[in-house]
């Protein structure tokens, strides 16, 4: 291999890594040629429009790649080749000729020179549903999606699961797309992320070929989107997945989504895409409770292969209180500590192994960090908590006080009751309950100047909590 050879090859490692497979395997394969030299590189293109998008969307990490690979900066150049152009046009006449064989219509309607898939779902590996672990923190969404596959005549579309970052929205819609692949074939429909969408809906708009992209996803049997959160403020592409969300369901098809918010909370949505998504019911994902963080423990741990004590799990599950994808850390973190020190994975090398991270987790929360997060996240003052009032206005941000408070802190229900107001226990211990029920019921929490409900109040708080 000569060393010019070897360093294009670099190049696309290079490339890959800094862009991700999928994105070059989109972009870049087979519609592009590098040639590199000593002060810049040279890249192919089959046409205008992948020079001028390739051009203002990857010329900076381009040039970073450049940069990695020579060891010093250089231009990028974008020149359309005539072979690629030429080997373009043959492809998309085919794909054209297809098309029109399989609808029985007149060739003629342009097709374009991308990849209609770009999730590859004969290669790609999709999380299982059966080792979703189930718990208080996310049995509503679990039971609505296990509704959808066994009694999918009666399911409400479209289903969608919220939480914040690492408490399983994507293992459980990847769960389902999964075991609908598995009973159904190719018949299961269509999964991709919010950025796949976007990045096939805005070339095929500006290309003017908006026939193929609305066929794959309008006439799919199903469509599952990742991380919908992304299309905040891209309102073109909000349109377009509306439009796409009702031609499903007049045909009767399953749509489920996942957000990092409810979607009354989605910034800078369209009012009536966010009224389409609570159509079918949105439901919430939390961080996992005591019992469903030792089920998630226990369950990464065999997976891991890693034998531990039942008190490490007791400890484990007692003091680490972050999401999942902490829980999958530390189990890693404790298997690799005790390979590299050939120790057996007692409680005591356990403390060792997640020094740091134990202590972040033990950081004391004081009953006046409650106040000062509480305040933050409904916007009200202070004084509101200790007012003497009875009024709805004060009290119900008070029992919220009072409930995150016997959750958050050691204090007892005398310490709580004197630090709001100098009342007394009774008056705590009622407050947790009431929050308790209106928790349960997934009851709207109207003193704020957000649309929240209990749920998602004490979700906010609990995570500006773990912020201080």
């Amino acid at each position: 291999m000569t060393a010019k050879a070897e360093l294009l090859d670099a190049v696309i490692e290079c490339l890959v890594h800094r862009i991700g497979a999928q994105r070059y395997e989109l972009w870049f394969q087979g519609n592009t040629r590098f040639e590199i030299f000593a002060d810049h590189l040279r890249v192919g293109v089959p046409n205008r429009f992948f020079l001028e998008w390739l051009e203002a969307t990857y010329k900076a990490d381009l040039g970073e790649v450049f940069r990695e690979v020579v060891g010093s900066p250089g231009a990028i150049e974008f020149v359309i080749e005539p072979q690629l152009f030429q080997a373009s046009r043959e492809a998309q006449q085919i794909k054209t000729r297809r098309a029109s064989a399989d609808k029985g219509s007149p060739a003629g309607e342009p097709t374009p020179s991308l990849p209609v898939e770009t999730t590859h779902p004969s290669t790609r590996s999709y999380l299982r549903l059966r080792d979703f672990v189930v718990g208080p923190s996310n049995r509503l969404a679990h039971a609505a999606a296990m509704n959808l596959l066994e009694r999918p005549e009666q399911a409400t579309t479209p289903l969608t699961i919220y939480g914040q970052p690492g408490v399983g929205k994507t293992h459980l819609l990847e769960g389902i797309y999964a075991e609908l692949r598995q009973r159904r074939g190719e018949r299961a429909g269509v999964f991709v992320t919010a950025e796949e969408f976007t990045n096939r809906f805005l070339p095929a708009m500006q290309s003017r070929q908006l026939g193929p992209f609305r066929r794959h996803f309008r006439e799919a049997h199903a469509l599952f989107v990742d991380d919908l959160h992304f299309l905040a403020g891209k309102e073109a592409t909000q349109r377009e997945f509306l439009h796409t969300f009702e031609s499903l369901r007049k045909q009767g098809r399953v749509v489920g989504v996942t957000s990092a918010c409810h979607p009354r909370r989605l910034p800078n949505f369209l009012p009536e895409l966010v009224d389409r998504l609570q159509g079918g019911g949105a439901w919430p994902i939390d961080l996992p409770d005591e019992e469903t963080r030792r089920a998630l423990l226990q369950a990464k741990a065999a997976r891991a292969g890693l034998s531990l004590p039942l008190d490490v799990f007791d400890f484990l599950s007692v003091h680490l209180q972050g999401n999942v994808r902490e829980l999958e850390g530390a189990i890693h973190a404790i298997r690799h500590y005790c390979d590299v020190h050939r120790q057996p994975a007692d409680l005591n090398v356990v403390k060792t192994a997640l020094g740091p991270l134990l202590q972040q987790a033990h950081r004391p929360i004081a009953l006046a960090d409650v106040e000062a997060a509480l305040c933050e996240v409904l916007g009200i003052d202070r004084k509101t908590l200790h007012a003497p009032s009875r009024a709805r206005r004060h009290s119900y941000p008070r029992m919220l006080g009072m409930y995150l408070a016997r959750r958050c802190t050691p204090s007892s229900y005398v310490e709580i009751g004197q630090f709001f107001g100098g009342r007394n226990h009774s008056t705590v211990i009622a407050a947790e309950r009431k929050v308790a029920r209106c928790i349960e019921q997934e009851q709207p929490f109207p003193w704020s100047d957000q649309a929240l409900t209990w749920r998602e109040a004490v979700r906010l708080i609990e995570k500006r909590l773990r912020r201080s």
